[in-house]
């Protein structure tokens, strides 16, 4: 982990944890003034126009305004180093406490996706045959207790926290 922060409000310091896998995401740990890990905040595709933000925090640091925090210091910090349409959030449709957090901060939706799980099983669906009845079995039962869960796309705007 870099030991210069990327940014910081005086409240909250993000530091570069690390380029995943040479993809050109960048993942940041999230510090606050006492130096305690409250989580981590990811940007993928940091040189598109849309590039996306995930964020995770710790169980004991939710519900503290923190996510509203840094994802502002993120935004701001990114657009100070160039243009950006908007930023991309992707939220399980079961996550109905972050569609909040971010609809609160201006997220606007934009649609919906096919969770991850259903988009690998479609593009091997070909080759269920190949598989034992126990595991088509097992495989059903896993899309059922899948399908009804979809991702919703949202946009967050920059100049939301000018």
């Amino acid at each position: 982990m870099s030991k210069t922060p990327y940014t910081t409000d005086g409240e909250y310091t993000l530091y570069l944890l690390v380029d995943i896998f040479d993809s050109g995401n960048k993942m940041y740990s999230i510090f606050d003034s006492n130096n305690d890990h409250c989580g981590g905040i990811e940007l993928k595709n940091p040189t598109s126009d849309t590039p996306e933000i995930g964020i995770e925090l710790l169980e004991n640091k939710r519900n503290q305004g923190i996510a509203k925090k840094v994802v502002k210091m993120l935004v701001q910090k990114v657009c100070q180093e160039r243009d950006v349409e908007y930023f991309l959030l992707r939220i399980s449709s079961r996550n109905h406490h972050s569609k909040h957090v971010f609809e609160k901060m201006g997220a606007i939706f934009i649609g919906e996706e096919d969770n991850i799980f259903k988009r690998l099983i479609s593009k091997f669906s070909d080759k269920r045959e190949a598989l034992s009845e126990d595991e088509q079995k097992i495989l059903e039962d896993c899309l059922n207790e899948e399908n009804n869960e979809v991702v919703n796309r949202y946009k967050l705007l920059p100049d939301v926290f000018k």
